[in-house]
């Protein structure tokens, strides 16, 4: 195995292992992510944004609502309009602030517009985070994003994918993160 191959793999196990201190709810991982940030940015940023199953920890991060934690990350130097992967089923490209408009986090929202986040940024589907909020009935996300704004656009008749409230956190598995589900609309 190539000292390349060795050092991927190895950014991506570390990227797993953050994905799975969140979903136990790790205490301790805000200050090792500080220390790993701290150590080598560059290694925790590639680490923070490694797509795992489509999602990436700081993705992860952003549907879990810890800003401090989000903070963090993007102190590695992440850029705030960096989009997930495409996850099976899942509408994919979607940048931290369709996630925390679906939330309906305002302090995220705020955070991430203050960084630089782009309002009417598209997922996969051309879909914007007040597309998101609006699906939730997030008003006070909604309020702020046409505030700043952002654009309602219009949903994609054949398939409607929506993001589900019982998994948290990603949870890796055979077939994949249990953030979302896939349905007919």
């Amino acid at each position: 195995m190539s000292l390349k191959k060795k050092q991927v793999d190895c950014v991506k196990q570390q990227a797993m292992n953050i994905l799975s201190m969140m979903r136990r709810q790790d205490d301790k991982l805000e200050d090792k992510l500080k220390k790993f940030v701290k150590k080598d940015k560059a290694t925790a940023r590639r680490t923070l944004e490694t797509d795992v199953d489509g999602w990436t920890p700081v993705h992860a991060c952003a549907l879990k609502g810890s800003k401090h934690l989000l903070k963090v990350m993007i102190s590695a130097g992440i850029d705030v309009n960096f989009r997930m992967g495409q996850p099976e089923g899942l509408p994919g490209g979607c940048a931290l602030l369709h996630i925390a408009a679906y939330r309906g986090d305002v302090k995220i929202c705020k955070y991430l517009i203050s960084r630089g986040a782009l309002v009417d940024i598209e997922d996969n589907y051309n879909r914007t985070p007040l597309y998101y909020a609006f699906k939730k009935q997030h008003s006070r996300v909604i309020e702020l994003l046409k505030q700043k704004g952002g654009e309602l656009t219009v949903e994609n008749n054949e398939t409607e994918t929506m993001m589900v409230d019982e998994c948290p956190t990603p949870q890796p598995t055979t077939l994949g993160f249990c953030f979302f589900t896939h349905f007919k609309s």
